[in-house]
């Protein structure tokens, strides 16, 4: 079995995907926005794994907020964007 992953100091914020809540996006005091998404098993279960890193800062991540709207692109809001904020005070938006 694959190790546990995971933030290795507190999480400081989250938030869900608001569309249909596909993923979970994670803010931590370990300088990463984690994103966790539902994972098949050989069994036929699901499970939620950390799926990816999207964002690697060199301080303190404090917010995390998903605001794409779920519309194609195109369309309006890309479907994935977020916004994530910092102790340096600054705050990065992503698609």
């Amino acid at each position: 079995d694959p190790p546990v992953t995971g933030h290795f100091r507190g999480v400081s914020d989250l938030c869900w995907e608001p569309a249909r809540g596909s993923y979970l996006l994670t803010a931590g005091l370990d300088q990463t926005c984690r994103l966790w998404a539902e994972v098949p098993t050989p069994e036929g279960f699901t499970i939620w794994k950390e799926a990816g890193r999207p964002q690697v800062h060199g301080y303190d991540m404090t917010a995390v907020r998903c605001v794409g709207t779920g519309r194609s692109p195109g369309r309006g809001e890309p479907p994935h964007r977020y916004v994530s904020g910092s102790d340096e005070k600054e705050v990065r938006g992503f698609d």
